[in-house]
């Protein structure tokens, strides 16, 4: 009985520990639109994000992740498929302004990805390991970064105007 109880507390210390030692999701810098790609409509910009792969019936997609706004006024599960027979992601229409992604990546579990939308602009963010644009090496600077250095996504100018 008193080797139960050891083998108990010592199993009950490391299911605490474990508990205790969970973060949250990784936190990126902001990414803002991609230097050449435009969009359509007065005040408005396009987020597409690019999540971890799951399977779906009998095909692959991106999974979903959860769009805030700055404010927190709009908190939106997003389904992240342009269509039922496209792989692609979809494709957001935003007013222009800063929002946080919560979306599942390919190698790092959940991350937090804060991002500006501008008008007339398309925000890229690349979280799966098949979708990495071609960049310029001159323009790697410009760059937002996951640990492994596959690009995340291109990095908001600070001194960028929002509504442009």
């Amino acid at each position: 009985m008193k080797r139960i109880k050891q083998w108990l507390a010592v199993g009950l210390a490391a299911a605490l520990s474990a508990c205790a030692s969970q973060r949250g999701p990784m936190v990126l810098p902001t990414i803002g639109p991609a230097p050449v790609e435009t969009s359509a409509g007065k005040g408005l910009g396009n987020l597409v994000v690019f999540t971890a792969w799951v399977q779906d019936r009998s095909f692959d997609r991106h999974t979903d992740y959860i769009l805030i706004s700055d404010g927190g006024k709009l908190d939106k599960p997003i389904r992240n498929q342009a269509d039922a027979f496209d792989q692609r992601p979809s494709v957001v229409v935003l007013p222009a302004g800063r929002y946080q992604v919560i979306a599942p990546s390919e190698n790092y579990g959940r991350i937090k990805v804060p991002v500006l939308v501008q008008e007339g602009r398309t925000t890229f963010v690349y979280l799966d390991s098949s979708s990495q644009p071609r960049v310029a090496e001159s323009e790697t600077n410009k760059l937002v970064k996951l640990p492994d250095g596959s690009i995340a996504g291109w990095a908001a100018d600070a001194g960028s105007n929002e509504a442009k």
